[in-house]
């Protein structure tokens, strides 16, 4: 299931820094109102399920008129994999119907990941992410793990993930500092 969301911000609104957890939340509770067990979030826009990817969030950023500000924001799951069908990927994939909750019919998780999405954007348009915080680390992937953060043409952080700040910004736990870090792909460290 795939789709894209056009949300328009208020002129003179700040940048939307962890639109893409804010998003993930609104996922996480859909799925959890239909009974879709063992999501988590990974940092930042990854849908898991039982430490296997079920999905991803894709943010475009769209300058608007008047200093207003618009998002696209892109939302795929995979609701069924293929019979037979293998990854040999770190975190693998996963679908949303394996069958031990009941069938997932996809106008349904349409419609509930809609009005969710809907109540999550009206919260992050009145209070940021940080008004978002607490319900995004309660399914947050990785908290308290040993992580490596990859990022486009910098070298790889290693340390401990403490989670998300009030921007949505990963905090990585080095032992010399904790580093606050704002966009990169998160992947847990292999141990030897």
């Amino acid at each position: 299931l795939t789709f894209s969301v056009l949300w328009r911000f208020s002129p003179g609104s700040a940048a939307p820094s962890g639109l893409s957890l804010a998003a993930g939340v609104a996922v996480a509770d859909a799925l959890s109102d239909l009974g879709v067990p063992g999501i988590a979030l990974k940092w930042p826009n990854d849908i898991l399920r039982d430490a296997r990817k079920a999905g991803g969030i894709l943010i475009e950023m769209l300058p608007g008129t008047n200093g207003a500000v618009a998002a696209v924001i892109g939302i795929g799951l995979t609701v069924k994999l293929p019979a037979g069908f293998t990854v040999d990927s770190e975190l693998g994939a996963a679908d949303l119907s394996d069958g031990s909750f009941g069938p997932l019919v996809r106008d349904v998780l349409l419609a509930r990941l809609l009005v969710r999405l809907a109540g999550v954007l009206d919260e992050f348009t009145a209070g940021g992410f940080a008004a978002l915080r607490a319900r995004w680390l309660a399914r947050a992937a990785f908290v308290g793990e040993p992580v490596r953060l990859m990022g486009d043409a910098q070298p790889p952080i290693e340390g401990v993930f403490a989670g998300a700040d009030d921007d949505g910004a990963a905090l990585i736990e080095t032992g010399a500092a904790t580093l606050r870090v704002l966009s990169g792909d998160l992947s847990l460290r292999k141990r030897a």
